[in-house]
Order: structure tokens, then C-alpha cells, then sequence
């Protein structure tokens, strides 16, 4: 009789327990925020080197004013994180952009536009659905070739202090061999990766130093 009478409780009470505790079972739900996060990861070797284009036509003396400087590659990576306890989806629209420019002189930098391309090596993104995942504590990075051009004809170098400059002969022609101190890079990442998550911002300093191969005027030749 005993077990009758808890079997009957049980199935008369299951609507009861359902409507009575709703509120304790099912709290209201909030969209989590600040669930990404973007780090800076590193710089390849801090020291550059570049070197004016031997088949232009030199035009001025003064070698600042050259603009045709080739550097060896240099990339800066972030990491962009889910900080949330757990995995996050969404379709992915990402933007923002990775900027570049000297610590002394703000006013001129480099610019590099992001989009759902940056995604791509990213093994978790599906391409074919345009959906992101993350696991928690999950990063995936973002790859920014610099090419130290920040406006026509102005380079990162132009505002490094010139240290030392000698004179040498590369491959028959007389070239100023140009050594730089040491100058200070602000790297600033701003990127947004769905509609509904906001964007997120990094600033990173990190020291570079320039060497240089430019060619002296015409003329001058061995």
C-alpha cells in the first residue's frame, strides 16, 4: 500500500513539481559577455633589413626620399581567445584591422583590413557554413605581414635615429650601409568576429631595429 500511495504522489505530482518550479529549474537566461579576448603573441626577429630597388633610377641625393625600400618579411600574430566557460558558435563576420605605426610619430601608419579570410587557417572555422567555433580557453591566431610602408614614400625607417653609415661596394655599385637604433613599434589590433559578439581591442609595443643597403647616386660607381 505504501508503494501505491508514493507511486500515485509521484504521477499526480509531476505537473505540480513541473509549474511550481519553474523559476528554480530554468533561471532567466543572459547572453554572456566579454567571452573574447585578443593577446598579443610575439614579432618575428626585431631586426629588419631593407634595401632600395637597384633597378630604379636614383633621382635625389638624399636617400630618405627614395621610396622604393624592400624589407625582409616581418609579421606580428595576435591571438584572439574565448574566455567563456564554455564552447561559443556563431556565424562568423569577422572585421576590424591590425595598424602599425611608429611610438614617436602616431600620425603615420600601416593599415591591414581583417575579414572572414583570416579565418581560414583556422582549423575549427567551417568554411562551407560560415560557422566559428571555440572551445573554452580556445585561441586561434591572426598573421599580419608588414611591409613598414606607412604613406607614399614614407617608411617605418624614416623615423629611426641613424646610428652609423658606411660605405661599401655591392655587386659593383658604391652603397651607404646604414645601421639604426633601436625604435619603439605600437602594434594595435581591433576585431569584431560575429554581429553579435563586440569587438575587442589589443595594444602591444615592441622594440625594432632597421639596417639598411642604399644605393649612393649614379655616377659613383666602381
Amino acid at each position: 500500500m505504501k508503494a501505491f500511495v508514493l507511486n500515485m504522489l509521484f504521477c499526480a505530482g509531476i505537473t505540480v513539481v513541473i509549474c511550481s518550479g519553474c523559476e528554480d529549474l530554468l533561471p532567466e537566461y543572459h547572453q554572456p559577455v566579454n567571452v573574447i579576448k585578443a593577446e598579443f603573441v610575439g614579432a618575428d626577429d626585431h631586426i629588419v633589413k631593407f634595401w632600395a630597388n637597384f633597378d630604379d633610377e636614383y633621382g635625389k641625393a638624399n636617400y630618405v626620399s627614395y621610396g622604393s625600400e624592400i624589407y625582409t618579411p616581418f609579421t606580428v600574430t595576435f591571438g584572439i581567445k574565448n574566455t567563456y566557460e564554455e564552447t561559443i558558435q556563431a556565424t562568423a563576420a569577422v572585421r576590424g584591422s591590425v595598424v602599425i605605426y611608429p611610438e614617436a610619430n602616431p600620425n603615420f601608419s600601416e593599415e591591414h583590413l581583417l575579414s572572414n579570410e583570416n579565418l581560414k587557417i583556422f582549423s575549427k572555422y567551417d568554411q562551407i557554413n560560415n560557422i566559428l567555433t571555440l572551445n573554452p580557453n580556445e585561441s586561434f591566431f591572426i598573421k599580419t605581414k608588414l611591409d613598414f610602408k606607412l604613406a607614399d614614400i614614407v617608411y617605418m625607417h624614416f623615423f629611426a635615429q641613424e646610428k652609423s653609415r658606411t660605405i661599401i661596394n655591392y655587386k659593383g655599385r658604391l652603397c651607404y650601409e646604414v645601421q639604426f637604433s633601436p625604435m619603439t613599434a605600437v602594434a594595435l589590433i581591433t576585431i569584431q568576429l560575429a554581429d553579435n559578439f563586440p569587438p575587442v581591442t589589443s595594444l602591444q609595443k615592441f622594440p625594432i631595429t632597421f639596417y639598411g643597403l642604399i644605393p649612393i647616386p649614379p655616377g659613383n660607381t666602381l
